[in-house]
């Protein structure tokens, strides 16, 4: 009798997303923002200057939740959501009617 047996050693858990204890930064000629995962939670710190004059316009300080479904990160904060996508070294927020697309990179 011949028997045939197929395993697979690959599962769901080789392809999943860890963020927890993460750092991902967006930096140009204005300023910078750093973005930051812990196990459910994120925070968000950036300070821009807009017309160069020394002083920071924006000012952003913000945490909230998140999940993660596929590549899409899902956050939350202060009753807004947003949905961004990730890619290996990138975490792209969408464009908006009041700003272009930001890419985060990993730190």
């Amino acid at each position: 009798m011949t028997v045939l047996s197929l395993t697979a050693c690959s599962s769901d858990k080789d392809a999943e997303i860890i963020l927890s204890g993460t750092t991902w930064e967006n930096s140009n000629d204005n300023g910078k923002a750093t973005l930051s995962f812990q196990k459910t939670t994120f925070a968000l710190e950036g300070s821009y200057d807009y017309n160069k004059d020394g002083e920071f316009e924006t000012i952003i300080q913000s945490e909230g939740t998140y999940e993660i479904e596929n590549t899409t990160i899902h956050l939350t904060a202060n009753g807004f959501n947003v949905d961004c996508q990730i890619d290996n070294n990138t975490i792209v927020f969408p464009e908006t009617e009041y700003t272009n697309a930001i890419v985060f990179y990993r730190k």
